[in-house]
């Protein structure tokens, strides 16, 4: 991808916006962006109010990559990386804290009506030795499974781009997820991460998931004041 200026607040498709991979989930989630945003504006010494440059609209705006494990446990209603204060760092997590409550269920599947409740997720499971197996995550239970690269899975795909974040626990549960108008993707607003609504057609294995779908990251760099999209090495 060529190195395109970012002058944008705000996507006029979607609300997607540009933001420093600074703060916040950014260990925990290596999606490409994350918000620093005040009002619509950024702050990173200085504020445009400028357009997106169209070739990062449509290059960045369609990137749809592999997610990594914690994105994927992210979308669970209860869940360490959404939701801290429940959690304690570094502790190991009980399966069943990662259960999708009733009302988190009901959410989730008005979002996501797939039938399908397993997914590849991008992290490889290092806790095995011979590194043989996967991350996967069970949405019908709510567990992380590590499973052999040989097995296959459905594939939810997640954008490069994101949204704003503007849910929090305490808010309406049915303002979490939003499904886009064409009902193509849904954005969860409590991360701001934005998924493909309907899983890829294909049960594919970990290695041929990767080859397929675990497109380059990109980052965002200020240059000469200007914020640029670069893919990383």
């Amino acid at each position: 991808m060529n190195n395109h200026q970012l002058e944008l607040v705000e996507c006029s498709q979607c609300g997607a916006i540009p933001a420093l991979e600074s703060q916040g989930l950014a260990k925990e989630m290596p999606a490409v962006v994350f918000h620093e945003a005040k009002g619509l504006g950024w702050v990173i010494g200085h504020k445009t109010e400028e357009q997106l440059c169209p070739h990062c609209v449509k290059e960045m705006h369609n990137i749809w990559r592999l997610p990594s494990r914690n994105e994927l446990v992210s979308l669970l209603w209860e869940n360490p990386i959404t939701n801290r204060e429940k959690f304690t760092e570094n502790e190991d997590l009980n399966e069943d804290d990662y259960f999708l409550n009733s009302d988190g269920l009901a959410a989730y599947l008005a979002a996501f009506p797939s039938g399908d409740r397993q997914f590849w997720s991008s992290t490889e499971n290092t806790r095995s030795v011979s590194q043989t197996s996967a991350w996967t995550v069970r949405f019908d239970v709510g567990y992380q499974v590590p499973i052999s690269k040989k097995g296959r899975s459905r594939v939810r795909l997640v954008r490069a781009l994101q949204a704003k974040k503007t849910w929090q626990f305490g808010d309406p549960l049915c303002d979490r997820y939003t499904v886009s108008v064409c009902c193509g993707f849904v954005t969860d607003n409590c991360t701001g991460l934005q998924w493909k609504r309907e899983e890829e057609s294909d049960r594919l294995n970990w290695l041929d998931t990767l080859e397929r779908f675990d497109t380059p990251r990109i980052e965002l760099k200020l240059e000469n004041n200007i914020l640029v999209a670069k893919e990383r090495d």
